[in-house]
């Protein structure tokens, strides 16, 4: 992959390399930033948005740490994707908190994916997705631009969940 360790928009892709960046206003106002950016150092974006974290021995991580390796699974049990990712970084400041994964291995693609939540001057509050992949698994491969069809009704969903807990929804498991 050639992309930064964070993401921050695309630089010289290689072939089949996919780059994808969302956003959207989530809420607005402290109450709805401090919700939002919990969900997401809590794993319950995730959760919401129908992607299961687990941490060592299966068991779901309280909160996001850099060196951490988490396992996210999609989809129902038969044709559950399963995948193992590495917090590569967290950024937590009054206006910006950031959680960014690199995958490893055992994912069915090759990335980093960033997940910000954005304190705008105006009090709006922005959740954005940042992310570089590679389909690694060959059926992925062959599926082409379809790949990058999921990738972003994942991210629509991400976004979705964000707003969801800037609204006051707790996302608890």
């Amino acid at each position: 992959m050639n992309g930064p360790r964070g993401c921050t928009g695309p630089s010289r892709l290689a072939p089949g390399e996919r780059y994808l960046a969302t956003a959207r206003q989530i809420g607005e106002g402290a109450a709805s930033f401090e919700r939002a950016a919990d969900g997401l150092l809590a794993w319950r974006m995730h959760e919401l948005a129908g992607v299961h974290v687990r941490g060592r021995h299966g068991v779901a991580p309280r909160a996001a740490e850099v060196g951490a390796v988490v396992s996210v699974r999609l989809g129902p049990t038969a044709l559950r994707l399963v995948g193992l990712c590495r917090v590569e970084d967290l950024v937590v400041t009054d206006h910006e908190v950031a959680l960014t994964y690199r995958t490893l291995d055992e994912h069915v693609e090759d990335g980093v994916q960033t997940f910000r939540v954005v304190r705008c001057e105006d009090g709006a509050i922005e959740g954005t997705i940042e992310s570089w992949s590679q389909a690694r698994h060959p059926v992925l491969r062959r599926l082409g631009p379809v790949g990058m069809l999921g990738q972003q009704l994942v991210a629509d969903r991400y976004l979705g969940a964000l707003a969801r807990l800037a609204a006051g929804e707790s996302g608890r498991r």
